[in-house]
């Protein structure tokens, strides 16, 4: 009996195309569009990935020096900052003009960096790449004086502005996804129960026979309540 009334429960349910369309079509159709508009936006925009930069470098010992530490910067890792192409002048700008490269760093005598955007509106990864160059002139200039003056004390130097000092204490609250853009597939996850939830209200509703009319019809049908209920909710 179960099966029986199971089997024309879902050709009512067939045939009723809003609620087919609300319940079931609407939901996919919008989870699709939610995939693709913000599907691998967290991955493209908030994770951060090792910065492509150029560098040109004219062999001098100063520059031999900054492209050592640069390729320890460049080795992969979960702490990988930059992604380096060494290139001359003319090849370097070009990258950067077809924005394959965040910035280009001339290496020599001196350290400079050229990047696309207007002086004093720079990015996330120019303001990172100009930070990394700031901290190594500092340090450079500090052991050049230093050891200019105490020329003993290279390694007590050395080691101590190689030391990464962070005065900051890590906290995870969460080991969730940490996807923001997660949340709308949730909301809709929200949306199909609620109208789920309509879906059993209405079949609340004809199941009493004061409200409606197929209520009045199955009150007096030998078909045990509870049967009739179980099927049209499955």
């Amino acid at each position: 009996m179960f099966l029986h009334t199971y089997k024309y429960y879902f050709k009512q349910l067939s045939r009723n195309k809003a609620e087919i369309f609300w319940i079931l079509v609407f939901p996919i159709l919008l989870g699709t569009m939610f995939y693709f508009a913000f599907g691998n936006l967290f991955d493209k925009e908030e994770v951060f990935k090792a910065i492509p930069v150029a560098i040109v470098s004219d062999g001098s010992a100063n520059a031999d020096t900054f492209s050592k530490i640069a390729d320890e910067l460049a080795k992969d890792g979960d702490d990988q900052l930059l992604k380096i192409t060494y290139a001359d002048e003319k090849k370097a700008l070009s990258l950067l003009k077809d924005k394959s490269v965040t910035g280009v760093i001339y290496a020599g005598d001196t350290l400079s960096l050229s990047v696309l955007s207007k002086k004093g509106d720079y990015g996330i990864e120019e303001s990172i790449l100009k930070s990394f160059l700031d901290q190594y002139l500092v340090s450079q200039t500090a052991i050049t004086e230093i050891l200019t003056a105490h020329p003993e004390n290279h390694d007590a130097v050395t080691s101590i502005l190689t030391k990464d000092i962070n005065y900051n204490q890590e906290k995870n609250y969460t080991k969730g996804n940490m996807d923001i853009y997660v949340q709308y597939f949730y909301n809709l996850i929200a949306m199909v129960c609620l109208y789920g939830s309509i879906s059993g209200m209405y079949t609340a509703i004809k199941s009493q026979a004061n409200l409606s009319s197929i209520g009045a019809r199955k009150n007096v049908s030998p078909t045990h309540k509870l049967l009739t209920i179980a099927a049209e909710l499955s």
